[in-house]
């Protein structure tokens, strides 16, 4: 079959339509995405290799940030006190082996740019902290919010208390910036 339109869009809206053909209950992506290939492989391989290819670039890109988030708490898990010293020993006299916490790396700008920490000045430090500050206030008002969605459900489903209308209202009232810019809640769920 030739595809005219972008393999992406015509791959996705497949696949959305398959999404919204499931049965409530919630499902697993892992298994879904297996189910999807499988039926790929079998009905449409010409669109599922011309996606794989417009979006290798992407694939890659993601898996360079995975291996960079990999070898950061990898190095932080194996990162003691003594395991530091000795990784920080290594590295001065040329061992290069020990996955050591001043070579995993981080985003240090704006533009993506990636380095080890052995690299990293003190504004690049200061980016990552506040990068760390902007997704844990999300993190927190995030968990907020299910909170108190989850007092309002109960033992209900969201659907059976909230439209989807509502439900997005709510969300984005519950993070609505704040008058100095900061992701607060600025309103409760009640009753």
């Amino acid at each position: 079959m030739a595809h005219t339109d972008s393999p992406a869009n015509e791959l996705i809206e497949l696949l959305r339509r398959r999404l919204d053909d499931l049965p409530p209950g919630g499902y697993v992506a892992a298994v879904e995405a297996d189910k999807f290939h499988a039926w790929l492989q079998e009905h449409d391989p010409q669109l599922l290799a011309e996606w794989l290819r417009e979006r290798a670039p992407d694939f890659l890109r993601r898996e360079i940030v995975a291996l960079g988030h990999h070898a950061r708490v990898t190095a932080r898990a194996r990162a003691g006190a003594r395991a530091f010293a000795d990784a920080v020993d290594g590295y001065r006299t040329g061992d290069t082996t020990q996955l050591s916490v001043f070579d995993a790396p981080y985003v240090v700008n704006g533009e993506h740019l990636r380095k080890p920490v052995r690299e990293m000045t003190g504004g690049d430090h200061l980016f990552v902290a506040d990068r760390y500050v902007v997704t844990g206030n999300r993190a927190l008002l995030l968990a907020e919010f299910h909170r108190q969605v989850a007092r309002r459900v109960g033992d209900r489903t969201t659907e059976e208390v909230f439209t989807a209308d509502e439900y997005e209202e709510l969300l984005l009232r519950f993070s609505r910036p704040t008058d100095d810019g900061a992701n607060r809640p600025s309103a409760a769920l009640t009753d």
